[in-house]
């Protein structure tokens, strides 16, 4: 077997696990904000990740008895237990495999939750501000319960959700300056 090679992928797995922990949206995720359904699915991600981690922890004893034992390195790379998917025993490229698709699956709830927080946020923002200074007060709160819903269950909020509070604040500022106007021509 090709010691090196389990080497590097065991050094990749940790190199994008170091990257995911650094990932703002991850600490944040972590604070325990998240209500609903992103929650859940931010519990089985970080689940996941967790499962990753002893992976690449238990992978690297593995990898230790290889190098200390290489006419047992084929044996070893084959026969040993490595904690796979859910925690279950595997064998190490198993093992090595659920861990990599834990990260990416982190990584997935991460880029939504990115998603979610820096373009939905700030357009629900606009749309709470322009409510207000149409004087709209049902919009203004209708787009303060959906900033909120944004911010702590994302998952639970789409396009659609965003862009029809838009449109109920695009359409109260355009009556009151259509009202505006009128009252200006008197």
């Amino acid at each position: 077997p090709n010691v090196q090679a389990w080497r590097s992928a065991h050094a990749a797995l940790g190199s994008r696990l170091v990257d995911l922990e650094s990932h703002a949206n991850v600490a944040l995720a972590r604070t325990g904000v998240l209500t609903g359904a992103t929650a859940e699915a931010w519990a089985d991600a970080d689940a996941g990740l967790a499962h990753a981690w002893e992976t690449y922890r238990v992978l690297d004893e593995v990898l230790d008895d290889v190098e200390a034992e290489p006419d047992r390195a084929a044996a070893l790379l084959t026969t040993a237990q490595v904690p796979g998917a859910d925690g279950a025993s595997a064998d190490p490229s198993t093992a090595l495999q659920a861990a990599n698709d834990a990260v990416d699956a982190a990584v997935a709830v991460a880029d939504r939750l990115a998603t979610a927080w820096d373009q939905l946020a700030p357009r629900v923002g606009a749309a709470r501000t322009a409510a207000a200074a149409a004087g709209d007060a049902a919009t203004e709160r209708a787009a303060i319960a959906l900033a909120g819903l944004v911010a702590t269950d994302p998952f639970a909020v789409d396009e659609a959700d965003v862009v029809a509070i838009e449109g109920r604040a695009t359409a109260s500022g355009n009556r009151r300056a259509a009202a505006q106007a009128a009252t200006a021509r008197l």
